[in-house]
């Protein structure tokens, strides 16, 4: 394994853990989308309607990760920091 060069940084892991969560929302909420008939729905037809499609359903679940999500992100986050510690080298000590 290679040490980091840069000690962890818990903000960029927090951002990591929050970016997470949202990606993982719009997985869930995909297939919900893929149930619309295409042709009643706001986004239309076609390649264009897939687009904006998914474009919404990331939106989305970024909007939702914002207003709380569902906790997804915390833990993460703990187990990310408990990972860098773990990958961060520690001082040797001197000997006696």
């Amino acid at each position: 394994m290679i040490a980091p060069t840069q000690p962890p940084s818990p903000a960029k892991a927090w951002r990591a853990a929050q970016q997470f969560e949202a990606v993982a929302i719009s997985a869930f909420l995909k297939p919900m989308f893929d149930t619309l008939d295409p042709s009643a729905g706001p986004f239309g037809t076609g390649e264009a309607g897939k687009t904006w499609q998914a474009m919404f359903v990331s939106d989305l679940g970024k909007q939702m990760e914002q207003a709380g999500g569902l906790g997804i992100a915390r833990d993460v986050y703990a187990t990310m920091l408990r990972m860098q510690e773990a990958a961060t080298p520690q001082p040797r000590k001197p000997k006696a």
